[in-house]
């Protein structure tokens, strides 16, 4: 069963600054769930150089998927592909209220998870770099 994030629970999230999407449709495969960023105009955890929009809205940080999922509220962060990269998580919560709390604290609050989806960008670029340097023709 879907659920919708309630309003009380948007709003927390819009009051502290973050961008919350409208829910996906409910047939949906992240049904009713939301995309949550941070806007550049909002000061907290990001990545330098880190550029991404969503809905017009410029971001300095990755974004994170919350949904409901069997039983349990989903705060999702994954920007490796097929599986997790470095800082990707995926964290389980039995409240919405746990959730969003989860939410701004990775925007907002300790600043570890961000650093490590941060140091994970540079190492990638630095590899394009070097990989450039030796395959000039």
């Amino acid at each position: 069963m879907s659920k919708a994030l309630e309003r009380v629970h948007r709003e927390r999230l819009e009051k502290v600054g973050l961008f919350v999407s409208e829910p996906y449709p409910k047939d949906h495969v992240l049904s009713l769930g939301v995309v949550v960023g941070k806007p550049t105009s909002t000061r907290g955890n990001s990545i330098e150089n880190f550029k991404y929009g969503y809905e017009d809205v410029a971001m300095d940080a990755p974004d994170i998927l919350l949904f409901f999922h069997d039983g349990y509220w989903v705060v999702m962060a994954q920007e490796g592909v097929p599986i997790p990269g470095p800082g990707d998580f995926t964290n389980k919560w039995k409240t919405a209220e746990e959730a969003v709390e989860d939410v701004i604290d990775f925007f907002l609050g300790d600043p570890t998870r961000m650093k490590i989806k941060e140091k994970a960008r540079l190492e990638v670029r630095a590899r394009i770099t070097q990989w450039k340097k030796e395959n000039r023709t």
